[in-house]
């Protein structure tokens, strides 16, 4: 009962009518904002492409992923291979070719999806990210929270940031000697 009555009040239920109604203008800007992101993505990912004529370049890459490559340029018209960013073409890549300079291009490409740094901005995110957090921090302040992160916790079991921080900074603590073994047994 306690938590039903709590996702009333974080839905605005005791806010004033005018306080509502900028809610749901925040949430639906939200929401919207949300589908352009993703949409960006999309439209980001579809957009990259790298074509060969011939398989030299993509040594390692086993036959199902090399007649994958084969299918997308085909599918264009084009002959040879074509590599895109979906997730089948990017993990092909950089799983098995051996090509590092290849692997580092697909991987740059990835990371760099709808962003400033692909597409000459042509899909950039920066904007809508910016607005979203300047929503979120909108919606906590509506909501009597001084910070987003305050909103956010209010449905967890941490009570502050400071404590989730703190968690995460003694897990790091307590996690790293193990990472530094598996590292040395990699360099070694």
């Amino acid at each position: 009962l306690n938590h039903d009555l709590r996702d009333f009040v974080l839905s605005g239920a005791e806010l004033p009518p005018e306080q509502q109604a900028k809610l749901a203008q925040l949430q639906t800007e939200g929401a919207q904002l949300s589908a352009k992101f993703s949409q960006n993505v999309l439209d980001a990912t579809d957009a990259f492409a790298l074509y060969f004529d011939d398989a030299a370049p993509l040594a390692g890459i086993p036959e199902d992923s090399l007649a994958m490559f084969a299918a997308a340029a085909q599918s264009e018209g084009k002959t040879g291979y074509k590599i895109g960013l979906q997730i089948p073409h990017y993990l092909a890549v950089i799983q098995y070719a051996d090509n590092r300079e290849l692997r580092e291009q697909i991987y740059r490409a990835y990371v760099t999806r709808a962003s400033e740094l692909s597409d000459e901005g042509k899909f950039d995110n920066t904007a809508n990210v910016e607005q979203t957090l300047a929503n979120a921090l909108k919606t906590a302040k509506l909501l009597g929270f001084k910070t987003y992160a305050e909103l956010s916790l209010a449905t967890k079991m941490a009570d502050t940031p400071e404590q989730v921080l703190n968690f995460l900074h003694d897990l790091a603590r307590r996690a790293k000697p193990f990472a530094e073994k598996d590292f040395a047994e990699i360099k070694a």
